[in-house]
C-alpha cells in the first residue's frame, strides 16, 4: 500500500501507458521550437550556466516560489520532478513583463515574463 511518503516505480504496463500519453500530448501540442510548451520569454538562455547571467539590481527584491520545498532538491532522473514554477516577486519596481529565468542544479531550465495580478508581480514558468 502507498502512502503519501512512498513512490513505487511504475509497472511496465503504467510505463507503457506514459510513453503513449507522451506520443499523444506531442502530437496534440508539437515538440521542440513548435511546441505549445517552449520557452518565448528567452528560449536562448535555456542551458546556459546559471553564473553566466547578470542579475537585475533590485535591491530588497524578494522572491516566494509557491510549494518551495519541492525544489530544494531537484533530481532530474526522478520519476516525478515539479514542472510548474509560480510564485510572488516583492518589488514594486519589478512590473509586469520582466524576464526571468529559472535555474536548476545551476543551469537554466526554463524562462518567463513575470506579470501583474491585482497590483502583485508574479510568474509562472
Amino acid at each position: 500500500m502507498n502512502d503519501a511518503s512512498t513512490c513505487e516505480r511504475p509497472d511496465a504496463t503504467s510505463e507503457v501507458r506514459v510513453v503513449e500519453a507522451a506520443f499523444r500530448k506531442t502530437a496534440l501540442f508539437g515538440e521542440g521550437s513548435d511546441s505549445l510548451f517552449r520557452s518565448r520569454a528567452s528560449p536562448e538562455l535555456i542551458g546556459l550556466p546559471v553564473a553566466a547571467l547578470r542579475p537585475l539590481n533590485a535591491v530588497g527584491a524578494g522572491v516566494h516560489l509557491e510549494d518551495e520545498a519541492l525544489f530544494t532538491d531537484v533530481r532530474v532522473s526522478s520519476w516525478v520532478i515539479p514542472a510548474l514554477i509560480t510564485g510572488t516577486i516583492d518589488q514594486p519596481e519589478i512590473a509586469g513583463g520582466q524576464r526571468l529565468a529559472v535555474g536548476v542544479n545551476g543551469r537554466i531550465a526554463g524562462t518567463a515574463r513575470s506579470f501583474e495580478v491585482g497590483g502583485s508581480s508574479g510568474s509562472a514558468s
